[in-house]
């Protein structure tokens, strides 16, 4: 508050420099006016700047949570898989990598946490497609490689 006040024969001087007259006693009144409206909303804007962190906190949550879901070499190996050919099982995507089939079901259901890849149930069976959001990662990958 001491700042503000000791800018205000500045601002006034400013002022009058382009040619504005003004009167200082009605200009003081204003300026108080907005200082001890902006003291009055000190405790909203400390809860706004709080609202702001939480969200970006949140933010930085579910980029976290997107990006342990393709941050590993199986994992994009299987959203490639997955571009190619759609709608695969997990029986099938193993077979096609090569690898076991609890190991590309826990690579698969950590994608689909991620909101990487779609399940969709027929019978005993589940197949799996990729998201849009995969796709831009697969998009994404290809322009950092």
């Amino acid at each position: 508050m001491v700042a503000a006040l000791e800018a205000l024969p500045k601002v006034e001087e400013v002022l009058a420099h382009k040619g504005w007259k003004i009167l200082p006693a009605f200009f003081f009144f204003l300026f108080s006016i907005v200082l001890y409206t902006s003291i009055l909303q000190n405790t909203c804007m400390t809860k706004c700047w709080s609202d702001i962190l939480l969200r970006m906190e949140n933010i930085s949550r579910k980029l976290e949570r997107v990006i342990k879901g393709f941050a590993n070499y199986r994992r994009i190996q299987i959203l490639e898989l997955l571009k190619k050919k759609t709608e695969l099982s997990v029986q099938e995507i193993a077979d096609e990598l090569a690898i076991g089939y609890e190991n590309a079901s826990d690579h698969i259901r950590k994608m689909a946490i991620a909101g990487l890849v779609l399940k969709r149930y027929e019978g005993n069976n589940v197949r799996h497609c990729l998201t849009d959001r995969a796709k831009t990662v697969l998009i994404f990958c290809k322009e950092i490689d």
